[in-house]
């Protein structure tokens, strides 16, 4: 399916977004550098999803599923992201300033070179993230 598909159905929403990704568990999602400023993804399947140098900055985010998710060179400033998982995600020279990641896990990411400066980090689980 074509990237353009893709993008098009998860600006129809959360639901309509869910409900593919359910009856296409085999693709893997590309929105290679898409633009999602300020969209309502809370509690979106992003699982696996490639969202390398996509513009989530002011995105809703909230219990979104992003575990193992390339994330790589993204721009998802002042973001809200609490509860998210992003478990094993790829989130090298990603840009979060100003993100909230309150509650996040961050279990095994990849966070080599990211940006959180004025990040919000409480109670986000970091265990076994790398920093380096």
């Amino acid at each position: 399916m074509p990237r353009s598909e893709q993008l098009e159905i998860l600006k129809q929403g959360v639901g309509a977004w869910n409900a593919w990704r359910v009856s296409n568990p085999t693709i893997i999602p590309d929105l290679f550098g898409a633009r999602l400023s300020g969209l309502d993804l809370s509690s979106a399947d992003l699982r696996k999803t490639i969202l390398r140098a996509a513009d989530l900055s002011n995105a809703k985010l909230t219990n979104a599923k992003l575990s193992d998710a390339d994330l790589a060179f993204a721009v998802v400033r002042y973001a809200d992201l609490r509860n998210a998982d992003l478990s094993r995600a790829l989130l090298v020279m990603s840009d979060f300033e100003g993100a909230t990641l309150a509650g996040a896990m961050l279990t095994s990411a990849k966070l080599t070179e990211a940006n959180f400066e004025n990040t919000k980090l409480t109670d986000t689980l970091l265990n076994a993230a790398n920093l380096e």
